[in-house]
């Protein structure tokens, strides 16, 4: 018994890519050529009865028309499915028959130019650049595998074995007529009549041989030939329905909500916001991120040489001209800068080392932030809680007095969050996290932890004042409102800490200000804080402000993260972190929090931790993608929340194991030695906004001091590609990180400020970019290696500053113009000053 697959094709190119995780895939057929390429494990492919054992690197074709069936547990395929009249008009005919297979030669030199051009096919649709810009590379391309299959794997009539029984025959006969006549109206009836059969023969027959019902398939293909157009077209949905062969608009939404459980309009804008239409289909990157390993690729890389993509090279692009026109003359919005509210570091020890310390100088001394999140303040590397031979507690201040005190002399106010446990007051010592380790565990004794946590907030008061310590704010642990790493036993159990945690505090003064554990969400509504807040409401204890993390991660990565243990958490990989593809994500997540908190309009909320990802190892955290993610995100997002925490000051952190490399991907604001990355730039340049808004859309920020001069910030962002997001490197490497984006291009904007008071204007811009201000890019070409001297690194520190341009600028009948080319991923601060006449 075998099946007939149905593949729908775009109607302009009739060629699928994606890749597959196979386990067993039962006999089946379809019209379509089929290149196989194992890019992990083994699978054992049967063709017509014949087996295949192929090994990593192999590869082998299926014909139109060959039965074949695939089996291999944990094998990783690309496949790749061509339909031959795609090549009408050329050597190839639909009949045209192939004899390719790798897996018998031990020798496989006659296959490398297939390879070439099958890695190169992969890797023009592995960005999410549109496909109207990939796809003349991707025909050609195709061309060239059609060509190298013609040449070296033609096989002559009769010298291939094709399943060509009576019913195949005539499943093709139906098939291809339904594809061809799909928008007409075809009943069972009259496709019966075309056959020569009677209808309920045709009706068992088909559901028989394709498993599917006649009509089911028929409204399979006009749905597939709708999407398609619902995409590519702005065509109103009851028009779609008719040029497709549905009855009525609501026949086509009922089938297309079957499928895709949403509604045809919001299916267009999504895929509208992702702007991924290549052959890599979205579905089969889908099953990319369940994917255990993320590397696989990295198998073509062997292929892509510099001979391999001289004729596919990328164009340069440049972003049309932008300009838009300012109103200088109106009062302006007043800005609030709650970007300056938090800043972090991984742990209350990290206070005692000196680097740490001097990078907080350094940090205040540039911005001026109010208040440092950290975690840790009762885990034991602060010696402060220990237990007599009968259990009776003792307390030591010692060290975090030496810490807290740091803090105020550098005017930096400390969020205390009381966490993690001390060894001696853990139910379960052995429950551990990170390199350096914490003790995730409920108290053994909640008397006890009661009387440490008054115990601390009565000494903090007594050491610093009341008045000062009411200003500071106080929280309990971590992210263990939904299942996470860092959770407790249960959600009853973080409850009931909580308000515990939070009687203790206010029984020392009502008027200290406690939050909520810190809630990691992407999205809102959350049931989890909602439940949450119910419980708090009828206890008490009602959060005084709300603390949030946002993470771009994706939806899928947020339901199989509940399941990750401490260890493997401990031990993630960039690779192992799936993150959204959806560039606008934060913004959602802000308007969708603010949805929800219209019910609390009084109750401050602070983003304590967020990053462009939630990997110490992420290439990209130390490259001009991060400065002008920072700057994208909280200039679309200003003010909007009240604080924007970036996760976190330095790579020097105890999470994860230390990285021999210097730039090795973390998450740093400076690198462990003190070296400023563009990130690190990207809030300095916030900092030097002015307090009034005049005007901001994408790409730009225009503010006023109300004096008459003013402050532009510039950025050009891009968004990191599909298969990237998925943690999959393909052609990247440590020295050449930005290739895992698309299409980039320079942006060009102009902007007039009208009815300006002065006349003359000394501009002062400052630029960072992959020539200047970039670390990492000045490291790749000091030679990539590693800096082995005090010498090497303060040159460095030296050459990685942004660059300073000072002009003139002369206004006319009181319009003052300003233009600006940025390079991708350039973020650029404008200061334009009034010079007095």
């Amino acid at each position: 018994m075998f099946t007939h697959e149905v593949i729908h094709y775009n109607k302009n190119l009739p060629m699928k890519l994606f890749f597959q995780k196979i386990g067993d895939v039962a006999k089946h057929w379809h019209q379509s050529m089929e290149l196989l390429l194992v890019l992990q494990g083994e699978a054992e492919v049967i063709v017509e009865s014949e087996a295949h054992r192929l090994a990593e690197g192999d590869i082998i074709l299926i014909n139109p028309q060959q039965i074949h069936e695939t089996h291999g547990s944990g094998c990783i395929l690309a496949m790749l499915q061509i339909k031959l009249s795609m090549f009408r008009g050329t050597d190839v005919q639909e009949n045209t028959r192939f004899l390719c297979n790798s897996s018998p030669y031990q020798n496989k030199e006659r296959f490398s130019s297939l390879l070439r051009l099958f890695a190169r096919l992969i890797e023009i649709n592995s960005t999410d650049t549109p496909a109207d810009r990939t796809s003349l590379l991707t025909i050609s391309c195709a061309y060239h595998i059609m060509h190298e299959l013609m040449l070296h794997f033609y096989a002559e009539e009769g010298s291939v074995p094709v399943h060509s029984t009576d019913t195949l025959q005539r499943l093709k006969s139906i098939t291809s007529y339904l594809d061809a006549h799909y928008m007409e109206d075809i009943t069972l009836k009259s496709m019966a009549s075309l056959q020569f059969l009677s209808s309920s023969y045709l009706s068992h027959f088909f559901e028989k041989n394709m498993n599917m019902t006649f009509s089911a398939y028929l409204s399979n293909v006009r749905l597939e030939h709708a999407t398609q157009e619902l995409l590519g077209t702005d065509h109103y949905i009851e028009d779609i329905a008719a040029n497709n062969g549905f009855p009525n608009s609501r026949a086509f939404v009922s089938a297309f909500r079957k499928r895709y459980q949403m509604l045809p309009s919001q299916y267009r804008t999504d895929a509208r916001a992702r702007k991924s239409h290549s052959i890599l289909e979205d579905s089969q990157k889908h099953n990319y991120l369940e994917l255990e390993k993320r590397d696989f690729l990295k198998i073509l890389n062997q292929y892509l040489d510099k001979t391999s993509r001289e004729p596919f090279e990328k164009p340069r692009l440049t972003q049309p001209l932008k300009s838009h026109t300012v109103p200088a003359s109106v009062k302006g919005i007043p800005l609030r800068h709650t970007f300056r509210a938090f800043t972090s570091v991984g742990r209350a020890s990290d206070l005692f080392k000196e680097e740490i310390r001097e990078m907080l100088k350094t940090q205040q001394q540039d911005i001026g932030y109010r208040y440092l999140k950290f975690h840790g303040i009762l885990d034991d590397s602060m010696m402060l809680y220990r237990e007599e031979a009968d259990g009776t507690p003792v307390l030591s201040f010692t060290y975090i007095d030496k810490a807290l005190d740091f803090l105020c002399s550098i005017g930096l106010r400390p969020l205390i969050q009381f966490s993690f446990m001390p060894k001696a007051l853990a139910r379960f010592p052995d429950r551990q996290l990170f390199a350096n380790p914490v003790i995730i565990s409920p108290p053994k004794d909640e008397d006890k932890w009661c009387f440490l946590i008054e115990a601390l907030t009565r000494h903090l008061i007594c050491r610093y004042g009341l008045c000062e310590v009411r200003q500071w704010l106080f929280t309990f642990w971590n992210e263990t409102l939904s299942p996470s790493p860092f959770s407790l036993e249960s959600f009853e159990l973080t409850c009931r800490l909580y308000s515990l945690t939070y009687q203790s505090v206010k029984k020392c003064d009502a008027l200290l200000p406690f939050g909520n554990p810190a809630l990691l969400a992407c999205r809102w509504p959350n049931q989890a804080f909602s439940d949450f807040l119910a419980f708090c409401r009828k206890h008490g204890c009602l959060p005084d402000f709300h603390l949030l993390h946002f993470y771009p991660i994706s939806n899928s990565y947020t339901k199989d993260f509940e399941k990750v243990t401490r260890e493997e958490f401990t031990n993630m990989k960039a690779g192992d972190i799936i993150l959204s593809q959806d560039p606008e994500l934060m913004h959602k997540f802000i308007r969708s929090y603010r949805t929800f908190a219209r019910d609390f309009p009084d109750t401050p909320a602070y983003l304590t931790e967020w990053c462009s990802t939630s990997s110490h190892r992420d290439w990209l955290n130390d490259t001009c993608f991060r400065s002008a993610y920072i700057c994208k995100n909280i200039l679309e997002n200003y003010d909007r929340l009240d604080s924007f925490g970036n996760w976190t000051l330095t790579d020097l952190i105890e999470e994860l194991p230390v990285h021999p490399d210097l730039f090795h991907g973390g998450m740093g604001l400076f690198t462990r030695n003190g070296i400023k990355k563009p990130a690190y730039y990207a809030f300095s340049f916030l900092n030097q906004l002015d307090d009034f808004l005049l005007q901001q859309e994408e790409g730009y920020f225009v503010t006023t001091d109300g004096a008459g001069n003013y402050t532009i910030l510039l950025y050009n962002y891009h968004h990191y590609s599909g298969l990237y997001a998925q943690g999959i490197l393909f052609d990247a490497s440590p020295e050449s990180r930005y290739d895992v984006f698309g299409d980039t291009h320079s942006m060009e904007a102009a902007l007039t400020l009208e009815q300006v008071s002065g006349h003359t204007y000394q501009c002062r811009e400052q630029i960072v970019n992959r020539e200047y201000g970039s670390c990492y890019d000045e490291w790749v070409r000091m030679g990539a290696e590693p800096l082995t001297t005090p010498q090497e690194v303060a040159l460095l520190k030296a050459r990685s500053v942004p660059m300073l341009l000072k002009s003139i600028l002369k206004a006319k009948d009181g319009r003052l113009n300003y233009f600006a080319h940025l390079a991708a991923h350039e973020i650029r601060l404008v200061k334009l000053n009034l010079i007095p006449e």
